[in-house]
């Protein structure tokens, strides 16, 4: 333990702090546990004072402000003025709370840590703090807690308030060049602020890409990258953000919106992890937005499958898929989706027809096709059952299937011939794919 505590205190970043630090961890090891508290609050006031001074020198409004206050207390005190000491202590008690309101440097629990090193610290320095005439006594657990505490939250971090660090990760995720692709953008975010941010930042991260996303006028409104960020995230920091992202799932589900659930299906979707955790209300609304939505159904529902309690709502909603819906499909198929467009062009009942279907998805689904998918689509020209036989889209699926599917120009040749089917379609295209040789 004491040697964690060496290196931690090795990479300090203020040498005053390091050498308070130092002492309270000497006086640990000395057993003058009172002692050891009282000097790690000394480290991180002043490693806080240092870290206010370097956010001013950076141009930060605030933090210029408050050295101004500083400064002004500390020549009022020279001067032996009462009320630069009053000043000055009021700095010294209200210094953590403001690295949480006015800088985000302190999350929620990393400030209740700071707060209690405080009362701590006031309880062993000032004996009127005490009820009874009995020593406080910390116990060598909470002194060395504290030292841990003052290592890892503070005096190892640099000096960077939480709307800077969340500002040069905005600039990250709406590049125009961050990807889109889970693992390119975990690449890129561990090469920013929030690979080895604190929990604070990486909460504080969350938050901003999800409810951004849902909030009008937000510069992370409706940017699909949002959802690649979160996930990359999810990787970087599982423990951490892996609730946080179920928690802000939920909540925005639950929101009065039509965005704010549309992020939500989003993320349950395409985070079938996250998915699998939501609450039951938030279920219900997300399960009754997949049977609405209209914008990009065939991939929500297609992402669907792969959520245990929407697989079957998305099942029976890709069966309604026409093939307007499924024009906008762009990931990669399931057999489900592709069965719906075998469907779609074994039940059409016109040339234009056919050629609208075959145009919107079906030759774009040709290299998915099994062979018994394709014996459904042949079968039914065969039979007549639908008007394929004649229209331009139907030969246009063949070719592409012959082309671009597994089973080849062969295979095609094959089940066009057991079913008694004219092979001109690919007679016509036999020479295609030969070159030229020569002048």
């Amino acid at each position: 333990m004491l040697a964690e505590i060496e290196e931690l205190t090795i990479k300090c970043l203020n040498d005053v702090a390091k050498t308070h630090i130092r002492e309270a961890t000497k006086c640990y090891e000395a057993g003058a546990y009172r002692a050891s508290i009282v000097l790690t609050y000394v480290a991180v006031c002043f490693d806080l004072i240092e870290k206010l001074r370097a956010l001013a020198a950076g141009g930060d409004a605030e933090a210029m402000l408050q050295i101004e206050n500083l400064e002004k207390f500390q020549t009022r005190q020279a001067a032996k003025d009462r009320a630069g000491v009053d000043g000055l202590l009021a700095f010294e008690r209200n210094l953590i709370g403001s690295f949480k309101d006015k800088f985000q440097f302190f999350g929620t629990n990393e400030h209740e840590e700071m707060e209690r090193l405080q009362k701590d610290r006031n309880r062993c320095a000032h004996p009127t703090f005490q009820l009874s005439a009995e020593a406080y006594r910390p116990s060598a657990e909470l002194a060395r807690l504290h030292i841990r505490n003052a290592l890892e939250l503070v005096l190892t971090q640099e000096p960077r308030q939480g709307k800077a660090a969340l500002q040069a990760l905005q600039n990250v995720v709406l590049s125009s060049y961050f990807p889109k692709n889970v693992d390119d953008a975990v690449v890129v975010l561990r090469a920013s602020p929030i690979n080895a941010a604190r929990p604070a930042l990486v909460i504080a991260f969350i938050d901003d890409l999800l409810f951004g996303a849902a909030t009008e006028g937000n510069v992370y409104y409706g940017k699909i990258v949002t959802t690649y960020a979160v996930n990359a995230t999810l990787i970087l920091h599982r423990g951490l953000a892996e609730p946080r992202i179920v928690r802000n799932v939920d909540k925005l589900a639950l929101e009065n919106g039509e965005y704010p659930v549309r992020v939500a299906a989003a993320i349950a979707t395409r985070m079938p992890e996250i998915g699998e955790q939501i609450s039951n209300p938030a279920r219900i609304i997300i399960r009754q937005w997949l049977q609405e939505t209209i914008k990009r159904r065939a991939n929500s529902l297609r992402r669907a499958l792969n959520v245990s309690w929407l697989r079957e709502t998305a099942i029976i909603e890709i069966g309604k898929l026409t093939y307007e819906q499924l024009r906008q499909f762009n990931i990669e198929p399931d057999t489900l989706i592709v069965d719906r467009v075998v469907e779609l062009l074994s039940s059409s009942v016109s040339w234009a027809e056919t050629n609208a279907i075959s145009d919107a998805c079906g030759v774009r689904m040709a290299s998915y096709y099994t062979s018994d998918q394709m014996e459904k689509i042949l079968a039914a020209a065969s039979d007549r059952s639908s008007d394929l036989i004649g229209a331009g889209g139907f030969d246009r699926v063949v070719k592409a299937v012959a082309k671009e599917n597994a089973m080849g120009r062969a295979g095609v040749l094959e089940l066009l011939e057991k079913h008694g089917l004219e092979t001109d379609p690919l007679d016509e295209d036999a020479d295609a794919d030969e070159v030229i040789d020569g002048a």
